[in-house]
């Protein structure tokens, strides 16, 4: 009885932190008092970390340790290296130009932080209800499309709170801060469903099957970004992949599959045939989406140039830049600041590509680290949670996307704590 007790102690206490985490990580947005960025979840990583360090308990429910030889632990230390590689590649431009800005390296140590932070936190409280990831899209979506339709209507309060992330011309941020942005953090939110259902540590039932195939879709008609619509598409197709593969009668479910989609064509065509004519941000998201096939088409123009155009070879265009700073320390990296000389004039962050990045600041080193830990997660789930690197990493960003990364290494974190429950 009192070990009953206390197992539904846990999963509460777990469900309660992983709500409040997932909640504030996707929905509200960054406050800046004194100018200093700050959210609830930094403070809860913040003290994850804390706790981690120096081995401390909370209690029965909630303790940090990560077992020793467990993936988790491994990804763990391997983060850690990379801070050390990074500080090391630091240093080492230092020696081929006087630093300029120190922003981009400040950043990255930050970045680095919270992937490891909310890695050990995913693992601590592995017991949480998965379900709440459900209710986080249904939620997520919810605010972003109602933030497009009714920003003049509502209160100003909500206003204020994503005013900032709202109003930038025709264009939708969402709550991100940024189109893009808004709809890669929706997609690790699918992606930790997806993953985790289909190693069956998340129950989906009912009407919800259909609606987390729909909600996704819907959010992308309405913010606009032809990358993270091809991720939404692709994750989708795995989902239903997994549907029909534990469906024993395969062609009821495909029968219903199908009549899904049809339903979502009957959606998009009253938004295409009625909003697209009465809300000019849904007429440019739609029409943006359109493009989706002109990033195969590759033109000589001015634009080309500034590494700024919208093709499938964006990711190739600062291609110099970056070999200017790889270089010169091709094994352990040369840093991510704003250097005086030619071939630091550009930050490692701003390559649009995160493989460049990575090299450039710490190395083969350092891309051997990333390759160790996103192949462990590989293990654990499947080559879907290599679609950020791909897309977000090679036409914007996905490792300094920093919402959609703690919520992507959270789910790694649970992930790693019940797969080795089941070993055990």
């Amino acid at each position: 009885m009192q070990l009953a007790t206390n197992k539904k102690a846990n999963v509460f206490l777990h469900s309660l932190i992983a709500f409040i985490f997932i909640m504030d990580e996707t929905i509200l947005p960054v406050f800046h008092p004194m100018g200093i960025p700050m959210k609830a979840s930094y403070l809860i990583l913040l003290f994850t970390l804390v706790c981690y360090l120096f081995s401390l308990r909370i209690n029965r429910q909630w303790s940090f340790y990560i077992s020793r030889g467990s993936d988790a632990k491994k990804a763990v230390n391997l983060f850690f290296a990379l801070i050390v590689l990074s500080i090391l590649g630091e240093l080492t431009m230092g020696l081929f130009a006087e630093t300029v800005n120190n922003a981009p390296f400040t950043d990255a140590l930050i970045y680095y932080a919270f992937m490891l932070s909310s890695l050990i936190l995913g693992y601590s409280v592995y017991r949480c209800n998965t379900k709440i990831l459900i209710w986080s899209l249904y939620i997520y979506s919810t605010i972003n499309i109602g933030l497009l339709m009714f920003y003049n209507y509502l209160p100003g309060f909500i206003k204020s709170l994503y005013g900032e992330y709202f109003v930038t011309g025709i264009r939708i941020r969402g709550t991100g801060g940024n189109a893009n942005t808004t709809l890669l953090v929706m997609n690790m939110i699918l992606m930790g469903i997806v993953v985790l259902f289909k190693l069956k540590k998340i129950n989906i039932t009912g009407i919800h099957v259909w609606l987390v195939l729909v909600v996704p879709i819907l959010t992308n008609i309405f913010i606009s970004s032809r990358g993270e619509f091809i991720h939404t598409v692709l994750l989708e197709l795995f989902y239903c992949y997994l549907l029909i593969k534990n469906e024993k009668n395969k062609t009821k479910t495909i029968f219903r599959i199908i009549i899904l989609v049809v339903v979502i064509f009957a959606v998009y065509s009253f938004i295409f045939n009625y909003l697209y004519y009465v809300n000019e941000n849904i007429q440019y998201g739609i029409d943006r989406l359109m493009t989706i096939g002109d990033v195969t088409d590759i033109t000589e123009t001015d634009e080309i140039t500034t590494g700024d155009v919208d093709t499938i070879m964006r990711p190739f265009f600062r291609a110099d830049v970056f070999w200017k700073r790889f270089k010169h320390s091709p094994i352990w990296g040369a840093g991510y600041s704003y250097g005086a000389t030619d071939a630091f004039i550009k930050s490692a962050n701003g390559y649009h590509n995160d493989w460049f990045r990575v090299l450039a600041s710490t190395g083969i080193l350092g891309f051997a680290c990333w390759f160790a830990i996103v192949k462990k997660y590989v293990k654990k789930a499947s080559l879907v949670v290599l679609l950020p690197f791909f897309l977000a990493g090679l036409s914007n960003t996905f490792l300094q996307s920093t919402h959609a990364l703690n919520i992507y290494f959270f789910v790694f974190g649970v992930m790693s704590h019940v797969t080795e429950e089941d070993v055990c």
